[in-house]
């Protein structure tokens, strides 16, 4: 990324991005060069549970709500959430989800077109103690948007913020936690999709691509289904994948000896 605010003096902006589905863990670094080398200046990474509650944690729906203090993340709606951190500590909480998939229905006659959904974000500003929602218009086929005074344009994979952002790292960082997160709430097809589809051009999204869509070490929600359950939403919170050894992980299962494994 190149910082053009100063044309006489373009400041270069690099990107790093991780993810491992060992740690289950996705990360933006933003790095800024200056006379004195080269500085990290902001970092994204995913949250989980043990960071934010889920809602029956705080028996609290925070469907539709705006409350701050009732910040939650729902694993068992493939929800997935990063927070965003600079020199003076937390900036701002992103969560999203996938919402509005929904499958055609093919027929003899007239059939019903499917629906490839969007992502909805929820951007928590913990400093200004304000959140706001935005759903990405990808049900209309466009694949620019604005967050935080940046232009985000998936198709060339570019980003141009206006002059005089005066949180300008911080921004950036927000709409490449945008890209991140659709790489991880994304819904991915079990098969090729072959034939004409309704669908989202990821193949097109030049953006996703630098943000790992087609990574092997992506963690996302397609692949915490496939190895740990449907119904546990992938986070080993309810013991349902036996993260916390609710299945027998912990031994309830004979694991130690109480089914006579050993002789007892």
């Amino acid at each position: 990324i190149v910082n053009e605010t100063w044309p006489h003096r373009p400041q270069v902006l690099e990107v790093e991005v991780y993810h491992s589905r060992r740690l289950l863990h996705s990360a933006v670094h933003l790095y800024a060069e200056s006379p004195r080398g080269r500085h990290l200046v902001a970092v994204a990474h995913t949250i989980d549970n043990n960071t934010v509650p889920t809602p029956q944690d705080l028996a609290y729906s925070n469907e539709g709500g705006n409350n701050f203090r009732t910040v939650s993340l729902n694993p068992r709606r493939g929800e997935r959430g990063m927070v965003i951190k600079t020199h003076e500590g937390d900036w701002a909480l992103v969560t999203a989800e996938w919402a509005g998939l929904c499958n055609g229905v093919p027929a003899d006659g007239r059939g019903r077109p499917g629906c490839p959904g969007h992502l909805v974000l929820k951007i928590h500003q913990l400093r200004q103690f304000q959140t706001r929602s935005i759903i990405l218009p990808y049900e209309r086929r466009e694949y620019t948007f604005c967050l935080g005074g940046v232009t985000i344009d998936m198709e060339r994979g570019v980003l141009e913020v206006g002059v005089g952002n005066p949180c300008l790292v911080e921004n950036i960082s927000l709409a490449l936690s945008a890209a991140v997160l659709h790489v991880l709430c994304q819904p991915r097809p079990d098969r090729p999709v072959i034939g004409q589809t309704n669908r989202i051009p990821v193949e097109k999204l030049s953006m996703l691509h630098a943000l790992g869509y087609y990574a092997d070490s992506a963690p996302h929600n397609s692949f915490l289904r496939s190895c740990m359950g449907v119904d546990c939403g992938g986070c080993g919170s309810c013991g349902g994948c036996g993260g916390c050894g609710g299945c027998g992980g912990c031994g309830g299962c004979g694991g130690c000896g109480g089914c006579g494994g050993c002789g007892g």
